[in-house]
């Protein structure tokens, strides 16, 4: 188990950031931001994650996505901002496809779709 501390700004033009590998977690730091101009802010594809948001990520499609059957925790703390852009029909600002995902939201959620769960 590993945590990824990112405290400085990040812009992608795919995903901004992953998380790989079972039991890893991210921290985005307050005042951060975390930016993707044409994909996922941050998509997991490991199982058994958490992924705490004290910065903003921004993304032009989803702002945070599991895999299909991948479970996550994602806190967003009060100073935390979650933004998305995406505004068709079959995508979501936050997505979680699995069965035992957890949304924590204390901060900002933004996003034309809002929130997609697939259990």
């Amino acid at each position: 188990m590993a945590i990824a501390i990112i405290s400085t700004n990040t812009t992608a033009i795919g995903t901004a950031a992953t998380i790989s590998v079972a039991g890893d977690d991210l921290y985005l730091v307050e005042g951060v931001r975390l930016v993707s101009t044409e994909g996922y802010g941050v998509n997991v594809t490991a199982s058994d994650t958490t992924t705490h948001i004290d910065g903003a990520v921004i993304a032009a499609s989803r702002a945070f996505a599991t895999d299909f059957g991948i479970s996550a925790r994602l806190f967003v703390g009060e100073t935390g901002s979650v933004t998305s852009f995406e505004s068709t029909s079959s995508e979501a600002g936050i997505v979680l496809f699995g069965t035992r995902s957890l949304l924590d939201n204390r901060g900002l959620i933004n996003s034309p779709e809002c929130i997609g769960s697939y259990l």
